[in-house]
């Protein structure tokens, strides 16, 4: 019986395993790079692609709010995140999935999106409160890179 439970045991322990890779932080079911350097939004996601990674997508209330809580008082740069109307304008979709913003996640500032330079501001940023804006994806700006989880199997 103590056979059978320290293999349930280590079987259960080798599923929770998972491992971040170096320069990224675990929470949720993901892996955030919380970059230092500054570039523009097509170039932030080649950055991210090279790092196995892509422009941080929000899926929830929750991962917006831990986004904003890692950028709160840490820097005064707004982060590139994989979201954009490049595509159509007025639509906004997330880079890697295409899947359109939903809006009950939309955290978008006060008179955001704005498009204050017509069909310019195609790209989206977090600002250190959290909050989204649009604006023009030539912009060099840190950016918020993510990725899954990497299992790793220790048997």
């Amino acid at each position: 019986m103590l056979f059978l439970t320290a293999a349930v045991l280590w079987l259960h322990c080798a599923a929770l395993v998972r491992s971040c890779g170096v320069g990224f932080v675990a929470h949720g079911d993901s892996c955030y790079h919380f970059s230092h350097d500054r570039e523009a939004f097509e170039l932030a996601q080649l950055v991210c692609k090279q790092l196995g990674a892509s422009l941080a997508e929000v899926d929830s209330i929750a991962e917006g709010q831990y986004l904003s809580s890692m950028l709160a008082g840490k820097s005064s740069d707004h982060h590139w995140i994989g979201l954009s109307d490049i595509r159509e304008e007025g639509t906004w979709r997330w880079h890697t999935t295409g899947e359109v913003l939903k809006p009950a996640i939309a955290m978008w500032d006060t008179h955001e999106p704005n498009n204050s330079r017509p069909g310019l501001e195609n790209c989206v940023v977090i600002k250190t409160d959290g909050k989204w804006g649009d604006t023009l994806c030539m912009e060099s700006h840190p950016y918020i890179c993510e990725m899954p989880y990497e299992r790793i199997d220790v048997g």
